[in-house]
């Protein structure tokens, strides 16, 4: 009997389902411990899912947008299993260590893996926050900050990390107002407070938004596209598929030439009103921001 051809054309909303499918075999791929038998066993069933609905790599790059996180549309709050927790506290306490030795990159990975297993912990994304601010990725650590406080409005240590990051591309209302609101929560912290009132002599002498920076709505503006998933992913593609074409890879270079721009000690030194990174690193207490552990 030969196949029916109508019934084997597929919609787009179809292929959008499947590419949402596939995504999600992908991010277990990365967190799950997954032997190499099951690794390629998940690796074959995207690759059979991709050739049955047509998914070629012009398709993928068309519809990457509308791809969804499939793990939101199980009914209601996300349900993190007994396993998934005590699997997310192992990854956090990787994170933990690689901060104890420096390393930014590496903790960002494994906080990373831990807010894949359990999105509902506010730690993670704060301590995730901390590590941003270490590497010198103040715009992630807003993001991350702020979904933290989204999990636990009374979060000190996010909002003083909030006021860290915002602090460090001058924006010294925003940075303000988050220093107030983390002193409203642990009026104790010295450190807080030390760093409010240096913004309160900043905005009296004019030292910060100098220069090359001295239009925060364009930081504002990046901040808000961050916010928004979609970007996020069309950012997190073109990462990943930067090598297939030039137009994307220079995209990317422009970019990481603003990034350096941004981190060269002189800039960063003019942005926090002429504090070098040692003072910073000394007034923000070396333990980062305080028990990373927690």
């Amino acid at each position: 009997m030969e196949p029916n051809n109508e019934l084997l054309k597929f919609t787009v909303q179809n292929k959008k389902i499947i590419l949402s499918i596939t995504k999600f075999l992908t991010d277990e791929k990365t967190i799950r411990n997954f032997d190499s038998t099951e690794r390629d066993s998940l690796d074959v069933a995207i690759q059979c899912l991709e050739n049955l609905y047509h998914l070629d790599e012009v398709t993928k790059r068309e519809l990457e947008n509308d791809i969804v996180d499939i793990r939101e549309l199980i009914g209601g709050d996300t349900v993190v299993s007994a396993e998934d927790e005590h699997e997310a506290e192992e990854y956090k306490n990787k994170g933990n260590s690689f901060m104890s030795s420096d390393d930014f990159k590496n903790a960002i990975v494994e906080y990373t893996k831990a807010i894949q297993l359990n999105p509902k912990n506010p730690v993670y994304y704060c301590n995730r926050a901390a590590a941003y601010n270490k590497a010198e990725q103040p715009l992630n650590a807003i993001i991350d900050c702020k979904n933290a406080i989204k999990l636990d409005p009374k979060y000190s240590k996010a909002y003083g990390r909030l006021g860290k990051a915002y602090s460090v591309i001058g924006l010294v209302k925003e940075a303000h107002e988050a220093y107030i609101s983390a002193l409203k929560h642990d009026p104790s912290n010295d450190m807080y407070r030390e760093n409010l009132k240096y913004l309160d002599v900043s905005q009296d002498t004019g030292s910060q938004n100098n220069g090359l920076f001295n239009n925060s709505a364009l930081f504002k503006i990046i901040i808000q596209l961050m916010e928004n998933d979609s970007f996020r992913q069309v950012l997190e593609n073109l990462t990943a598929n930067e090598n297939e074409s030039p137009y994307i890879n220079n995209l990317l270079q422009m970019g990481q030439v603003l990034v350096n721009r941004l981190q060269a000690p002189e800039i960063f030194q003019q942005l926090q009103g002429g504090r070098t990174v040692e003072e910073l690193s000394k007034a923000e207490n070396e333990n980062p921001d305080g028990d990373i552990r927690q």
